[in-house]
């Protein structure tokens, strides 16, 4: 069956997380947000699209992929004229998406979900920044594309290296965090529940995809309050 949209369960939780968390950090709600949320969320829509036609050279998805971008360049035509800073943004995004494609084409499939990693923590700057600068808010695409990284390794744990790679990873995460929150940067006890990744990890545990991504889910949203909270 054609993809006609994203319908990739994880990818959605990841968004609408990241853009809420960013979006409470800016004074949620009104018409701008909303309408960015909308553009940010059709362009989404047309990554399955776009990759499988990209794939296959399928003609049939091309109808799909341009009324896709179409309606999210549209949604964001006002929100970019009002808050023009934002385009930086949404640029940084664009450039993030071609290497995401260029480097799943060419089989590197871990750098291209770190370039899909630093889209979701651009989502969260971009939401952040529409009633501010971008520069304060930075810290936020760098938290999220750190804390969703780790989701990277977590769902190939039954290929043994990324076990290592993940306890690795997210055991220097939370060592850098807990030197961070020693001297007063208390955002960082937001990368917290990292710690079930560590545990998973020196144990072997591994999780069927349903409870893993309930897990996962739940991880997230304790981040996110915990950013927000602080």
């Amino acid at each position: 069956m054609k993809p006609t949209f994203t319908k990739e369960p994880g990818t959605w939780v990841m968004f609408i997380i990241a853009f809420i968390t960013g979006a409470v950090k800016a004074g949620w709600p009104d018409l701008i947000t909303l309408l960015v949320f909308v553009s940010l969320s059709l362009f989404l829509m047309a990554k399955a699209p776009l990759a499988s036609f990209l794939k296959n050279r399928d003609k049939g998805l091309l109808p799909s992929i341009i009324a896709l971008a179409v309606g999210g360049t549209a949604a964001g035509i006002y929100p970019v004229m009002i808050k023009p800073h934002i385009v930086l943004l949404y640029a940084a995004a664009a450039v993030l998406i071609l290497l995401f494609f260029i480097l799943l084409k060419k089989g590197f499939p871990m750098l291209s979900e770190a370039c899909g990693m630093a889209i979701m923590g651009d989502v969260a700057c971009i939401a952040a920044s529409i009633n501010s600068s971008i520069q304060p808010n930075l810290y936020l695409w760098l938290f999220f594309f750190a804390f969703y990284f780790a989701s990277s390794f977590r769902v190939r744990f039954t290929i043994k290296r990324y076990r290592v790679l993940s306890g690795a990873y997210s055991g220097l995460i939370m060592l850098l965090s807990a030197l961070m929150a020693y001297q007063g940067r208390l955002l960082f006890i937001s990368f917290l529940p990292l710690i079930e990744d560590v545990y998973a990890a020196l144990t072997g545990r591994r999780d069927d995809f349903k409870t893993l991504g309930i897990i996962e889910t739940a991880k997230s949203i304790i981040f996110a309050v915990i950013l927000i909270a602080i």
